[in-house]
């Protein structure tokens, strides 16, 4: 026979007149206020935090909340006195938040999986996740024919992040956008490269040209041989090592920087800072404007250079084949 509730039956969840965590818990603020007064703000948290009528993870809540702590941020090294006392120290905050959540994991009459995922709490707090995740061995892999050096396995993970992001939509979930984001700027930061003698604008318009006509063998559902997919991966990766990288930036920024003193000039905007004057003129002489061409060279590459002028030959519009308006 088929097992499940008859109509109307109800076996799980919440039972019927029983509170949910956020009413539990705004009558217990209601009672700390009546009980404290004269309290401050952060002394009725603490006395929440510590509260042994609320549950341990509405406990844990409320002192990730309030006292956050991070690895990166809370670490503060003593380096008074001598060196044998030299060592880490805690902020207020990080103090503060390790021992409420170490009350929860101390906490006999807590649930244990309450207690375990504050003793998580605090074991994450010590030995930090790798926010940075995978990092690019480039030691460890034969650069090609420009100087470019990358792991196959993150150039996928590149690429494979560009298709996400563009079949999201417009109606993508955020945060799904934003990790792909994040991510894709992520790899782009571990890119080096290549080498400049090597790698010119010509060879950086191939790749680009390369990648267009991958993308719309992709769209027509072509299928890659494993040499054309790790084809792609690489040429897209080092193409976004130059787009993204510091040179392009750079430009980027002196061109934004030659925006802002022209309309200074004009007086349509506010000077340069001289913080702003000295970047300009370092960056100028970083990356010069190229020369013009001199009219000899304009004359050599105009498509009809080779003809006879008109009033030399002689001829009128109409031998020209050009119709008079």
């Amino acid at each position: 026979m088929p097992r499940g509730s008859k109509p109307g039956e109800c076996r799980g969840g919440r039972q019927h007149a029983t509170p949910n965590r956020r009413t539990v818990l705004a009558d217990r603020i209601l009672a700390a206020a009546a009980a404290n007064p004269s309290a401050a703000v952060h002394e009725l948290v603490l006395v929440l935090a510590k509260d042994q009528g609320l549950p341990a993870d509405t406990r844990m809540v409320v002192a990730r909340k309030v006292f956050p702590f991070d690895s990166r941020s809370t670490h503060v090294f003593n380096n008074k006195g001598p060196a044998s006392e030299k060592g880490p120290a805690l902020g207020a905050k990080a103090g503060l938040a390790l021992d409420l959540l170490l009350a929860v994991a101390l906490d006999t009459a807590a649930r244990l999986a309450d207690r375990r995922k504050a003793a998580s709490q605090v074991a994450e707090f010590f030995l930090p996740k790798n926010a940075r995740g995978k990092k690019l061995r480039r030691g460890k892999f034969p650069p090609d024919e420009f100087g470019f050096v990358v792991d196959p396995e993150l150039a996928r993970e590149l690429r494979d992040c560009k298709f996400k992001l563009a079949c999201l939509g417009p109606h993508a979930v955020a945060h799904k956008a934003r990790k792909l984001h994040a991510r894709i700027e992520e790899i782009q930061l571990l890119l080096q490269c290549p080498c400049p003698s090597k790698y010119t604008t010509e060879h950086f318009v191939r790749d680009k040209e390369r990648l267009a006509g991958l993308n719309r063998r992709r769209v027509l559902g072509d299928i890659f041989t494993p040499e054309e997919d790790a084809e792609e991966a690489r040429r897209m990766a080092r193409f976004d090592s130059v787009a993204c990288g510091p040179e392009a930036a750079a430009r980027e920024r002196l061109k934004d920087l030659r925006d802002k003193k022209r309309t200074a000039a004009k007086k349509c905007g506010p000077p340069l800072t001289p913080a702003q004057e000295t970047t300009l003129r370092f960056l100028t002489l970083l990356y010069p404007l190229r020369p013009r061409p001199t009219d000899e060279e304009t004359i050599a590459e105009h498509p009809f250079k080779d003809l006879p002028p008109p009033a030399a030959a002689g001829l009128c519009n109409s031998e020209l084949l050009i119709e008079p308006l």
